[in-house]
């Protein structure tokens, strides 16, 4: 069994017997930073930009609640936080399904791929599932772009929701980096619920010359 840097690539078999060597080393973990980083600043841009032109001054946006401060209407927030939080949806869902299949920004830098552990086809579904209701609703915490789902209930519910969010969020991403080193398959909480494994190029490579994707 590989190891890099002190971690490891966890093996599981799926139905077929095909044995999948699940990716949980360093390049995992780089790439979820990376993505963390660039998904923020991706899904970020409708709010700067917007606030640069509608305040025509050079302040720089550090909060989505800075436009009501401004004497905008919250709907204003609201249009703002919905067209940045689609911002995140393109890097986080379209990429990974039309762009670089199986990969983000994140996890085509680390040479890492999202498969299906069953041999099934990835479908927009299933994207859909894992990288935003599961990974923006449920983790949260797991990237920056959940954000602007605080800052939508905080405006239309007009109830400060974000740090009780942030608790909840914080507990479940622990809980799915817990079950991803050490639970017995090594899979997070998004790939439990949709079947789904990050695998290095090469396993994908071994997987594809044996026929099983």
């Amino acid at each position: 069994m590989a190891k890099h840097k002190g971690l490891q690539s966890k093996k599981f078999e799926t139905k077929s017997q095909d044995t999948i060597e699940t990716n949980v080393d360093s390049k995992r973990i780089l790439s979820n930073v990376i993505d963390w980083f660039l998904g923020g600043i991706i899904s970020g841009l409708p709010g700067v930009v917007c606030f640069a032109w509608l305040t025509g001054s050079g302040e720089l946006l550090t909060s989505m609640y800075q436009f009501e401060s401004a004497g905008f209407s919250r709907y204003i927030t609201l249009i703002v936080s919905l067209s940045c939080l689609l911002f995140g949806f393109c890097y986080y869902v379209i990429v990974p399904w039309k762009v670089w299949p199986g990969q983000t920004v994140g996890k085509r830098l680390a040479h890492l791929k999202i498969i299906r552990y069953d041999q099934k086809s990835i479908t927009f579904g299933t994207y859909f599932i894992r990288q935003f209701i599961i990974l923006m609703f449920v983790e949260g915490a797991g990237t920056a772009t959940s954000t602007y789902i605080k800052i939508l209930l905080t405006t239309s519910l007009r109830f400060y929701v974000d740090g009780y969010l942030a608790a909840i969020w914080n507990l479940m991403t622990l809980v799915s980096i817990g079950l991803l080193f050490w639970s017995r398959r090594h899979l997070a909480i998004h790939d439990y619920v949709c079947k789904t494994t990050v695998v290095s190029a090469e396993t994908m490579k071994k997987l594809v010359d044996r026929g099983a994707y």
